[in-house]
């Protein structure tokens, strides 16, 4: 017996569930419908429709609390599970502990970038000047800093990140004298605190910020402002961000044992619109929010 038979068979005994859900939510959904627009256009809801509007309407809002709650408690687990999974000893660059030079050589040189799409697509925002100078935040093993290196060979191009796994694959991979990596933590405070104001023309983080938590979603959302704050002031010209699309509703999605993404909506997190512009990008695996300060 194969799994196509079995899919089918399970197919066919679920179908006819199907069918009973689509007609019976059908009819509470446009009952709820007559039943908000309160008027006598489309006439009143059926009567035995009310205790079916109002469970309905009532296992939503169950729904959306139960998941704030797990997502709340999710977060104040994750704040140290996911400083570990970065970290040294952690699982994310751990596939780089037992490679050899010549192998990590390699990791840097295929690294495949992702900013490179959003710059060869949107050059007409993105004014990237060879001998502008470039930080880019959590950098990993370096895919971004190779690919501003290799296009902008005049340019001084700055990394940081937690795991020295990654930064010595940089270290490994790159021949510019012009690119520079160190042992940072971006949620240190102390330390960019003590970057003057307008020191880079061009800040990037990519996906980091999305695994950054505090113990809730409140607290959680504070810290990401402060940090996007402090990104653009150490800009000279503008910070871009990429990572996943804005989202209505905050949700956190279990990734690995010690790894969680936390999704919601990146634009309430920029200053107001007088300090500088908002652009949106998009590619197929990044959003990218691009911060054009006002000079």
């Amino acid at each position: 017996m194969n799994k196509k038979f079995i899919f089918n068979i399970i197919r066919i005994i679920l179908k006819p569930f199907a069918v009973l859900y689509f007609w019976i939510n059908r009819w509470i959904i446009h009952n709820k419908f007559k039943y908000e627009l309160n008027n006598n256009v489309l006439g009143k809801p059926s009567l035995i429709s009310y205790p079916f509007i109002f469970l309905y309407k009532i296992t939503l809002k169950i729904c959306d609390l139960f998941f704030f709650e797990f997502g709340n408690y999710a977060l104040s687990k994750y704040k140290n599970f996911s400083k570990d999974h970065y970290s040294e000893q952690g699982i994310a660059y751990s596939h780089l502990k037992n490679i050899t030079h010549e192998q990590k050589k390699q990791f840097y040189l295929n690294g495949r970038s992702r900013l490179e799409y959003f710059y060869n697509n949107n050059q007409y925002l993105l004014h990237f000047k060879n001998g502008d100078s470039f930080l880019d935040i959590a950098c990993g093993y370096g895919r971004d800093i190779r690919f501003l290196s290799d296009n902008f060979d005049k340019s001084k191009i700055f990394g940081f990140d937690i795991n020295p796994l990654a930064l010595e694959v940089i270290k490994i991979g790159n021949q510019n004298s012009n690119v520079n990596v160190m042992s940072k933590s971006f949620i240190d405070f102390n330390f960019l605190n003590e970057l003057k104001s307008g020191r880079y023309d061009w800040v990037l983080i990519c996906h980091a910020l999305s695994v950054v938590f505090e113990s809730d979603l409140e607290k959680t959302l504070n810290l990401k402002r402060k940090l996007i704050k402090e990104f653009i002031r150490i800009s000279n010209k503008g910070l871009l961000i990429l990572d996943h699309a804005p989202e209505k509703k905050f949700r956190v999605q279990l990734e690995q044992n010690s790894r969680c993404g936390i999704f919601h909506n990146y634009i309430e997190l920029f200053p107001s619109r007088h300090q500088g512009e908002l652009y949106m990008m998009e590619s197929n695996e990044s959003f990218a929010y691009f911060w054009k300060k006002n000079i």
